[in-house]
């Protein structure tokens, strides 16, 4: 992690120079709170990859479970609180899953949390 990247970016790829780093090297630079922070972006290509197959993992079972109980995500959605664009954007992976949304679909599905989660790493 670099603590300083002289360049201007919000979450994209950009050409930057930091320090103790070749000029040329890219970098993906948030800005969070006022603090920027760089990595390269071998690094972070790497733990993305697998933040997309951990969800795409934990969508799969969700889809899976609720097949497996006969219900629509509409009856998912009904149980867990949610809404029913919730699961679906859940089941393709296409957002990430925080702890509550988790907790409420292992309650919407009738099992524990744990079951859910278990073995999906």
């Amino acid at each position: 992690m670099v603590s300083a990247c002289r360049g201007f970016a919000n979450r994209f790829q950009v050409p930057c120079a930091a320090d103790q780093r070749p000029a040329a090297s890219f970098y993906y630079v948030s800005v969070v709170d006022g603090c920027v922070a760089a990595k390269d972006l071998a690094q972070v290509g790497r733990c993305e990859d697998k933040e997309r197959e951990r969800l795409q993992a934990f969508g799969e079972r969700v889809r899976r479970l609720r097949e497996t109980q006969g219900r629509t995500q509409e009856a998912l959605a009904e149980a867990a609180d949610l809404h029913r664009a919730e699961i679906g954007f859940v089941e393709r992976a296409e957002r990430e899953v925080g702890i509550t949304l988790a907790w409420r679909l292992a309650d919407g599905l009738g099992i524990s949390f744990a079951d859910l989660v278990r073995d999906l790493d």
